[in-house]
Order: structure tokens, then C-alpha cells, then sequence
């Protein structure tokens, strides 16, 4: 960066760091300016550069950044409960992510974190849940109303604690 490209930079901007800018899948490192010193055109990162690149550009996406981003205490169950992408400090605390593989004719059993800079689990839970196919037929089913959603929840709840071969 030259002294007036660092002008452009203000602590606590989120930068990526682009080892080239054009194609599909561009290889790059993202970071949050800690310091910026215009005189020499240096910038300092809250974290280190992890690999060489030739001829890196880097461009401020703060604008553009999901960051500071919490999920506390939630119970999320799906073909895929997680997917957290481009985003600078995720936490999740006391969560449950279920992976129903039995969704769109089986799928994989996975949590997705894509290009996610400082994240932090703790107390959370990730299990693969099999559902009957008798219960799946329950759960698809509409309910318009509040209540009606409270009930039918309620009673997947004690079917799935009472059906052998569920996991829980």
C-alpha cells in the first residue's frame, strides 16, 4: 500500500487481502485494520498474512461485512442448521444444530463456516438426527396458527422421545 492508498484505510475497517481479482473462486485472506500509518503507507492487521501472494490487492469491504454476528441458545434443525459465510467474529453459545439427513432424499451431515475470521463455540451441540418417515409426514404438514405450530411441535417432541431408533 502506498501512502495515499492507506489514506483510504481507517482502523477497524475489514479488508480481503486478494491474491488475484478475477474468476470464479478468488484466494484471499480477510482481516480488521488495527493501524494505519499514512507517512510510510503501512497498514497493520489484527491478524498475520498466513501465505505469500504475488501480487495481492486489497480492498475494503467493511460495508460489506457480516461481523459481530451471535447465536445463543437456539435449537436449529435442518438439511444444513448451519451455514455462516464471509463473516468476521461468529459466535455460538448453549446451541443445538440438528442435521436431518433424511431431507431432499439424503443429504450430508455437516455445519458450513466459509471464510469466517474469529469464531467461538461453546456449550454448542452438533448431532445427526434421523427421523421416521411417519413423523417427517407430521412435520411437513401446514399449521396456520400460533397454537396450532405450539401443538404440533409439542407432540413431534414426545413422538421423537418415544420412538425407538430416533436420535435425540
Amino acid at each position: 500500500s502506498t501512502a495515499a492508498q492507506a489514506a483510504n484505510f481507517a482502523v477497524g475497517d475489514y479488508v480481503a487481502i486478494y491474491e488475484y481479482t478475477s474468476g470464479d473462486v478468488l484466494p484471499a485472506q480477510m482481516s480488521q485494520v488495527t493501524g494505519v500509518d499514512v507517512a510510510s503507507g503501512q497498514l497493520t492487521l489484527a491478524d498475520p498474512v498466513i501465505r505469500p501472494f504475488a501480487a495481492p490487492s486489497i480492498a475494503k469491504v467493511t460495508s460489506l461485512a457480516a461481523h459481530d454476528i451471535a447465536i445463543n441458545d437456539v435449537i436449529v434443525q435442518g438439511a444444513l442448521p448451519l451455514a455462516v459465510s464471509e463473516t468476521f467474529n461468529f459466535s455460538a453459545s448453549n446451541d443445538q444444530f440438528l442435521s436431518d439427513t433424511s431431507i431432499g432424499g439424503g443429504n450430508v451431515n455437516e455445519l458450513l463456516l466459509n471464510t469466517v475470521e474469529h469464531f467461538t463455540f461453546s456449550g454448542t451441540r452438533s448431532r445427526l438426527l434421523t427421523v421416521p418417515t411417519s413423523i417427517r409426514s407430521l412435520a411437513s404438514a401446514t399449521v396456520r396458527t400460533e397454537s396450532g405450530r405450539e401443538t404440533l411441535f409439542k407432540t413431534l417432541r414426545l413422538v421423537l422421545e418415544n420412538t425407538p431408533g430416533t436420535s435425540q
